[in-house]
């Protein structure tokens, strides 16, 4: 694209966006402006919303997580994925509190749990960029709830095709990042390294092909670099997966046109790819593609139920969706040397912290003339 840099995007546009402190209405607080009044809660005041949040994956980095400070494995540690919280789904953009209220559920499981840091796949909103004031009213309550997070965990935002379209474009991509952000960037947690895709450009490029290619060849230089860099694992982070089961199954709209998607594989393999995670499907799923395993997790929003159809398309779930704290949920994943491991909770299953759960069971050890209550478990998160 003629005047464009390396990365694809237009050196004018780029700097402004650098500079830019976003100017936006003031902001309810959640349902204030739909539905149900808005609790004001501590931390969230309706006209300033921490922006600094949302606006740290700049230039392909993230601020705080750079190689530098982060390329030495330290100790193990656990992050949080939530995908799909989609505020507006449920009843096609009219209200949408019934996701809010997940979210917020999420949060509170997310303060109690203090993980390295929570990443979201994808589809922050259900309007998508034609509907300007229905996207941007969303935008703002998921903005107001996930600032609720303890501001020491870091917060990663992975754009969806809600987010910027189906069909991509300049304007929807530049909109998405004036909110939240690069669309795809690296980042480093102690010794791993994470890289975020924006695989709706993979899904259709054809409003924005440049974007496509500035995008693979800046995956190219990633893997090139860590070749060099040799991080402990390397994970990669988007919303629409790969593949939803197998990496040779039919092409669907839930996952990648097979072309695309070989050719995607090949070249995450040939990095030594580990682990992707991703949402999209509002179930879960995941498989094998030799070393490399593929997580689809389901939705902390709406959840989508099979009717036993067309499972890769849109004809294959129940209408309409359904919500709540014993089907919407999030995944805990806890990474070693060794290892990448991984388990979905409902939001009403979430376990203790590892730090409670070793201190029951150090109190359990210890004798004591009180009974154990019946029914009672200790589940370790690194299931």
């Amino acid at each position: 694209m003629e005047g464009s840099t390396a990365e694809g995007e237009n050196p004018e546009r780029l700097g402004k966006r650098r500079a830019a402190v976003v100017d936006q209405e003031e902001a309810p607080l959640p349902g204030e402006s739909h539905g149900a009044p808005g609790k004001r809660r501590r931390g969230v005041s309706a006209n300033k919303i921490d922006q600094a949040r949302f606006l740290r994956a700049q230039d392909r980095r993230f601020e705080g997580f750079g190689y530098a400070e982060n390329s030495t494995w330290t100790k193990d540690f656990s992050f949080v994925q939530l995908a799909d919280p989609q505020l507006g789904m449920l009843r096609m953009d009219k209200s949408w509190e019934e996701e809010q209220d997940m979210l917020k559920l999420a949060v509170e499981h997310i303060n109690r749990l203090q993980p390295r840091f929570v990443v979201v796949c994808g589809d922050l909103v259900n309007a998508y960029p034609d509907n300007q004031k229905k996207q941007q009213a969303q935008a703002q309550d998921f903005k107001a709830i996930s600032s609720e997070i303890d501001s020491h965990i870091p917060l990663v935002c992975v754009c969806g095709n809600h987010d910027v379209g189906n069909t991509p474009t300049q304007q929807s991509i530049d909109a998405y990042r004036e909110r939240f952000g690069d669309d795809y960037f690296s980042f480093w947690v102690d010794g791993v390294k994470f890289i975020v895709l924006n695989t709706q450009l993979h899904k259709d490029d054809t409003a924005s092909p440049d974007l496509l290619i500035a995008q693979d060849q800046w995956l190219d230089e990633e893997f090139a670099a860590s070749e060099k860099e040799q991080p402990t694992h390397t994970i990669i982070l988007s919303h629409i997966p790969p593949f939803i089961e197998s990496p040779d199954e039919e092409d669907g709209y839930f996952n990648l046109e097979t072309l695309r998607r070989r050719q995607l594989l090949r070249r995450v393999k040939r990095a030594r790819v580990s682990s992707w995670f991703c949402g999209h499907y509002h179930r879960n799923a995941g498989g094998m593609d030799g070393p490399l395993e593929v997580v689809v997790s389901s939705a902390v929003g709406c959840i989508l139920k099979p009717n036993g159809k067309d499972p890769l398309g849109l004809g294959g779930f129940q209408i309409p969706p359904v919500i709540g704290p014993g089907l919407s949920g999030l995944r805990i994943v806890d990474v070693s040397r060794q290892s990448v491991k991984h388990k979905w909770f409902t939001l009403d299953s979430v376990p203790p912290p590892k730090e409670q759960v070793g201190a029951e069971k150090e109190a359990a050890a210890k004798p004591s003339a009180a009974a154990t209550p019946e029914g009672s478990t200790t589940t370790s998160i690194a299931e």
